[in-house]
């Protein structure tokens, strides 16, 4: 998403993100700030998602032309330039491409004209049709933001499988029983100041994922979904020692 709610981007979320901002207030660090204090519980129902998820009804999820749901066995080319979000994700996806790919395409070629590519970062094969899906950030935006990310490609998702409901590659992730939609950041990440304080604070969080995850198992013909924030050490200075850490957390804590 973009950070501006008055954006002219040509995607098929644009709907979609400024429905988030109306029902969220805005999705900004400062937002983030305060309903990590007041919490809201609630405040994402069964009724909300599945208004959200009418943002992005089109007609084109039922013939789409581009290569949208595809697990990559080859990790795309490094080259110089990445942002560093895109050189860490490349690095995890490189180590074991049987149960990692990265930059898995939602929406190309669905709507005539919204040209604007929607990837999901990294997606991770955790067990027999399960997946985790996961927004990876290393320094951008803030722990709402990144909620509301990876909830929109959740119900991208669900308009595919809808229409087609079988993949073209294995892994398959519309065979998927379980997913779990990650936010994964460093530790620095989920933390913020407040004003004359030294000590830093962390984001809370955990209500809101609660709530979308308990209204997005509320709909029908839906895989069961979990939502969690999971963290990794502040990033050492080299791309490879991070990813091996993140794949080792992977493999011995998270799944």
């Amino acid at each position: 998403m973009t950070e501006s709610a008055n954006t002219t981007e040509d995607s098929i979320f644009k709907k979609y993100e400024h429905a988030v901002r109306n029902l969220m207030g805005a999705l900004s660090k400062e937002r983030a700030i305060e309903l990590s204090l007041e919490g809201r519980p609630g405040l994402i129902s069964p009724s909300a998602i599945k208004k959200l998820f009418s943002t992005l009804n089109c007609e084109g999820w039922k013939n789409q032309k581009g290569q949208n749901w595809v697990w990559r066995d080859a990790t795309p080319e490094h080259t110089k330039g990445h942002s560093d979000e895109v050189s860490l994700e490349r690095e995890i996806a490189a180590l074991d491409p049987k149960r990692w790919t990265c930059q898995m395409s939602t929406s190309s070629g669905v709507q005539v004209g919204l040209n604007k590519r929607r990837a999901i970062d990294l997606v991770r094969n955790i067990g027999e049709n399960r997946y985790a899906f996961i927004e990876l950030k290393v320094g951008s935006n803030n722990p709402l933001y990144g909620a509301f990310e990876i909830l929109g490609y959740a119900l991208a998702y669900l308009h595919a499988k809808e229409h087609r409901g079988q993949g073209k590659t294995a892994p398959d992730v519309f065979n998927a029983r379980e997913i779990e939609l990650t936010i994964l950041g460093p530790e620095s990440w989920y933390t913020y100041r407040k004003r004359g304080k030294a000590a830093d604070f962390d984001f809370d969080l955990q209500w809101l994922a609660e709530d979308i995850e308990n209204s997005l198992n509320a709909q029908k013909n839906a895989p069961k979904f979990s939502m969690v924030f999971r963290r990794f050490p502040d990033r050492p200075s080299h791309a490879t020692d991070c990813a091996l850490a993140i794949d080792k957390l992977a493999r011995e804590s998270w799944w």
